[in-house]
């Protein structure tokens, strides 16, 4: 990092411009400013945030950039927790959900599908002959090509 970026991170200060500030790439110092506020902030973490400077509304100015006001600060500090809260809920229900598909997965590796040895053997044909073979224990091999459930008890399946 070179020393013009550690003597600004070192005051605690984080710049940003609307005109050539970009949040993807920025880093929050002079040089190479983020574009929102609301990014400085991601970038700050957590309250207390550094003092944070804007682009200078007066184009004769000496100073490129000035504070942020504070009614602007206090506007995208709100948008900044209701963001970190969102976050915090949605990390949350990701974690409920992932505990869900690893109940629901070990509970599928304990389903075993076995034929019942005192029913007759069921006879191997292709779809085309199943008019002859109504009544008759079958088995039928293929793909699904379509499949479709409406409510939880019902599936429509197409074979190919």
């Amino acid at each position: 990092m070179p020393a013009g970026e550690m003597a600004n991170l070192s005051l605690g200060a984080i710049f940003t411009s609307e005109s050539n500030g970009c949040d993807e790439t920025g880093n929050g110092t002079e040089d190479k400013p983020f574009k929102t506020i609301l990014q400085a902030m991601r970038h700050a973490g957590k309250e207390p945030f550094p003092t944070i400077y804007v682009d200078s509304k007066d184009s004769d100015a000496i100073e490129r950039y000035e504070v942020a006001a504070k009614s602007q600060l206090k506007k995208i500090q709100k948008i900044f927790v209701r963001e970190s809260y969102k976050n915090v809920d949605r990390e949350k229900r990701e974690a409920e959900d992932a505990e869900k598909r690893m109940q629901n997965l070990e509970e599928a590796k304990k389903v075993t599908i076995e034929e019942d040895p005192t029913w007759t053997k069921a006879e191997k044909i292709r779809i085309f002959e199943g008019l002859d073979n109504r009544g008759k224990r079958i088995r039928i091999y293929g793909w699904v090509h379509r499949l479709r459930r409406q409510g939880k008890g019902l599936i429509f399946i197409t074979l190919r």
